[in-house]
């Protein structure tokens, strides 16, 4: 849920989901996807947004950061420094790159990222991704 301020409040603090991705139906998808396994999901188009939103959640940050890396206005590459510069390291969620090239998820690593999903996707990846970061080892 977004506030008028741009923040995102879930309940009892708990960890959210922030996709961004410059395709609307992706987005889309990964948001009901998710939603029904019972996370609570924030969408952006492109990073200006998404640091936008960031910035306003900084009393509940979010748990996961699903990036495209490749959007108009601010990609992911130009994303990935500007979140990790802007947020000290406590607030920063772990960030999967999602992408369809092999050059990008080769290098995952060495942009910082802290895991990838190859597009095309299908829903168990998604799903067993998202739960990999942030279920309890017990509840995976």
């Amino acid at each position: 849920m977004q506030c008028n301020d741009g923040a995102v409040k879930s309940p009892n603090n708990k960890k959210w989901i922030m996709v961004i991705d410059d395709d609307l139906s992706i987005r889309k998808v990964i948001h009901q996807v998710l939603s029904l396994e019972g996370y609570l999901v924030q969408e952006a188009g492109n990073g200006a947004e998404a640091l936008e939103v960031l910035l306003n959640s900084l009393n509940n940050p979010p748990g996961l950061l699903l990036l495209d890396m490749q959007m108009p206005v601010m990609d992911g590459w130009k994303f990935l420094p500007a979140y990790r510069h802007q947020f000290s390291e406590y607030l920063q969620a772990p960030v999967v790159v999602m992408t369809a090239s092999l050059t990008v998820a080769r290098y995952a690593n060495q942009i910082k990222a802290n895991g990838y999903l190859a597009k095309p996707f299908n829903i168990e990846e998604l799903i067993g991704i998202v739960k990999s970061y942030l279920n309890p080892p017990g509840e995976r």
